[in-house]
């Protein structure tokens, strides 16, 4: 099973033994970043992971992520905090409660551009958009003024215009699917090549486009720029990169 299957499974089943039964017996769990607890900051080994989930409630597994060796599930009846573990093959060695998104986010995947980027995909995919929304800047720019079959505005700024902007490039197609075939990294730069499609305007598409994600040194995305053709992408982010006086 996959580091996320296995920490759903674990939240899943009938009880909490299964997560108990898991962990390694150094276990630490983390609760210095999570909002009310008033407990010891630190919990250590299986009792003291037991004693957490005695004193606090619990959901189902909502929104889950993984990143590597690391794994953030919504399971807090807060339906806001997450906790992030980080396993050693299967088994878990560290736990970490956390209620601010982005500090979860960032607990999840650091600041590597891929790992940030993958993350946030994975999110998208969860349909958890606080979480996505989480991870831009302030000022990120959507720019669509390198699709030319795009019907509606070329530039979208700040978190909340990607909630408009998804809105009407999903009302654009019917069946609309979307599959991550690829990532490449370019300075802080990072490309995914993704196939999407769907009917539009009476057309069937399939299509791979470009999609590039600029990322900051602190994690967070301050823009997004979308491509009909990876190709298209790569010759943008050249000229982007190139020196002032060869551009």
């Amino acid at each position: 099973m996959s580091p996320g299957e296995l920490v759903r499974s674990w939240w899943e089943a009938p009880d909490r033994e299964a997560l108990i039964a898991a962990c390694e017996p150094g276990v630490e769990w983390d609760l210095r970043r999570f909002e009310g607890w008033s407990g010891e900051r630190a919990a250590r080994g299986r009792d003291g992971v037991r004693a957490v989930l005695q004193q606090l409630g619990w959901s189902g597994c909502g929104t889950c992520i993984a990143c590597g060796d690391k794994v953030l599930a919504d399971v807090h009846d807060d339906e806001t905090s997450a906790v992030v573990h980080e396993l050693s093959g299967e088994r878990l060695v560290r736990l970490a409660s956390i209620t601010d998104l982005w500090d979860a986010q960032l607990e999840l995947t650091g600041t590597g551009p891929i790992a940030v980027v993958r993350g946030v995909w994975a999110a998208w995919e969860a349909r958890d958009m606080d979480r996505v929304l989480a991870c831009f800047s302030d000022d990120v720019v959507f720019d669509l003024s390198h699709y030319d079959a795009w019907v509606g505005e070329p530039r979208y700024e700040g978190p909340t215009s990607m909630i408009r902007f998804l809105a009407q490039w999903m009302s654009w197609f019917h069946g609309y699917h979307q599959e991550v075939l690829g990532d490449e990294l370019h300075g802080r730069d990072v490309l995914l090549s993704v196939r999407h499609g769907g009917e539009r305007d009476g057309v069937v598409l399939d299509e791979i486009g470009g999609l590039v994600y600029a990322v900051r040194p602190d994690g967070k995305m301050d823009r997004w720029t979308i491509f009909p053709s990876p190709g298209q992408a790569r010759a943008w982010i050249d000229l982007r990169q190139a020196p002032a006086e060869a551009q």
